[in-house]
């Protein structure tokens, strides 16, 4: 009986170099993009004259205010719905 070789399409090596990349941009999008963010909302603000910890407050409601949807205005439909549609032969 033939003995059936695997070989994986990438050494271990390089897969746990592409694991710890990835690893390394996740870390990257949850811990630096945020406090980059931050920074640059509270400099903003702080131009404007609030203090920091104001401007984190504010920077919560705002967060905290885009959960709540307030209709403004309600605009009624035409009678009938759609157009009626005409089919072509």
């Amino acid at each position: 009986m033939d003995r059936v070789v695997f070989n994986p399409p990438f050494s271990p090596p390089l897969m746990l170099l592409f694991f710890f990349g990835l690893l390394a941009l996740f870390l990257l999008a949850v811990i630096v993009f945020p406090i980059l963010f931050l920074s640059a909302i509270g400099a903003t603000f702080t131009r404007l004259g609030f203090t920091w910890w104001q401007a984190l407050f504010i920077l919560l409601l705002t967060l905290i205010g885009s959960f709540i949807n307030i209709p403004v205005k309600t605009l009624e439909g035409r009678p009938g719905g759609r157009r009626p549609t005409t089919a072509t032969p």
